[in-house]
């Protein structure tokens, strides 16, 4: 589903920028489709990579199709449109808000339509925005959800760290060290490089009032959301996914800055900046991905931080050896255990379960929820064949897992090795 919601919103992307441009509508287009974090990004099918893009930029797309209007009926149905969208993402996932609160200022900004038209669209917008929250007010009160999270204690990232982060996201280093281990190419200082050139030639360019706008506002809201993101973003929370929206709206700016793409020269330009992305990817993600799964670590730097590389790992090879065993119970000793989990054809999910004890009932949990957690925690005597699976570098579970009573009883499965993990078995 990553990529193809990723190839719907350049379709709505596309169709939005020709409504301007149709020549700077392609180029946006074949931008976006090459741009290496987005690429990268579109592989992961979680909440925030597969629906934000497309919720953010659908309701860009409603606003310029049914808000624009001539006719009231029409722009009132595109604002609640937009408050329904921009709801949606907020509940999807709580980094959309600064994107949805930047898009509403930027919009205050760079198109105010006068007092009473903005009063009169914010309660169409606030009606949708309503509409979109019925789920999530159905949840609090039949599941007890919270429906205002409470803020971490964990304090938000610093500046700096944040800044390298984006850094280190734009220029797709970050994704490469946590899918690869790191980039053959590095990129990181090359494309601060390339962003100062943007904001400082665009000033001397000959553009049209409504491209000097777009480019100006498409700045501001990269400085909004950064902010936004930045002061609700605690410091371990900090990465590559908080940054989805801005991967996706940085090709966008881009594609505006280009002069005149009908010159030899700027397409010139045009071309190269989709070479270099089509070499970065080539260089760091796709032969480093075609030629190993992927490398499990518990520290890679990302930019501003280190985080680890479990998630990016592809865990099909090992699931696949894992179950060709004849072992009752495969105990995982990482909450990636869901991972192994979905991975396992359904007969045989019964077989894998997580070590170590889950809180399963807190406040918010669904029956489905609970019924799942149910599932995959090992409660019993250890049955006559079990494996127990560890990532090889996961010292803190290795450490704890060695204090356990029946550590002793257990030694290393020569038979089942796999490059990255250390897996344990009842002699």
């Amino acid at each position: 589903m990553g990529p193809v919601f990723t190839l719907i919103t350049i379709a709505a992307i596309f169709d939005i920028v020709r409504q301007f441009s149709l020549v700077r509508a392609r180029w946006i287009a074949c931008l976006l489709i090459t741009f290496p974090p987005l690429v990268m990004l579109s592989r992961l099918c979680g909440e925030v990579f597969v629906f934000n893009p497309f919720l953010f930029f659908g309701t860009v797309w409603v606003y310029v199709k049914l808000c624009r209007s001539q006719k009231q009926y029409i722009r009132t149905t595109g604002f609640i449109l937009t408050g329904l969208l921009m709801s949606l993402g907020v509940w999807n996932h709580v980094i959309f808000l600064p994107s949805a609160v930047a898009l509403v200022v930027c919009y205050a900004i760079f198109l105010w339509p006068g007092v009473r038209n903005i009063l009169t669209n914010s309660g169409f917008c606030a009606l949708g925005f309503l509409i979109g929250l019925i789920p999530r007010f159905v949840s609090t009160l039949v599941f007890g959800n919270v429906l205002f999270p409470k803020t971490p204690a964990v304090p938000p990232a610093t500046l700096r760290s944040a800044l390298l982060n984006l850094l280190y996201t734009f220029s797709g280093d970050g994704l490469y060290a946590r899918f690869s281990g790191g980039s053959v190419v590095p990129f990181a200082w090359e494309m601060l490089g390339f962003l100062i050139v943007v904001l400082g030639t665009f000033c001397f360019f000959k553009s049209s009032r409504i491209e000097r706008k777009i480019f100006w506002g498409i700045l501001a809201f990269l400085l909004f959301n950064f902010i936004g993101i930045w002061r609700i973003s605690p410091f371990g929370s900090i990465g590559s996914r908080v940054w989805l929206i801005p991967v996706w709206v940085l090709p966008v700016l881009i594609g505006v800055w280009v002069a005149d793409l009908r010159a030899w020269k700027w397409r010139i330009v045009g071309g190269g900046v989709i070479l270099i992305n089509l070499i970065l990817l080539v260089v760091n993600y796709y032969v480093p991905n075609s030629l190993s799964p992927g490398v499990i670590s518990p520290s890679v730097y990302i930019g501003g931080k280190n985080d680890n590389t479990w998630d990016y790992y592809d865990h099909r090879q090992i699931v696949k050896k894992l179950l060709k065993t004849e072992s009752e119970c495969i105990l995982i000793s990482n909450i990636n255990v869901f991972t192994f989990f979905y991975l396992t054809p359904e007969d045989q999910r019964h077989r894998i379960k997580l070590l170590w004890p889950l809180e399963s009932v807190s406040s918010g949990s669904t029956p489905e929820k609970i019924k799942l957690y149910q599932r995959i925690s090992f409660k019993g005597p250890l049955p006559k064949s079990v494996l127990f699976v560890f990532y090889n570098n996961d010292m803190d579970y290795l450490d704890t897992f060695s204090k356990q009573w029946f550590f002793p009883m257990t030694t290393v499965d020569a038979s089942v090795s796999f490059p990255g993990f250390k897996i344990f078995r009842l002699k």
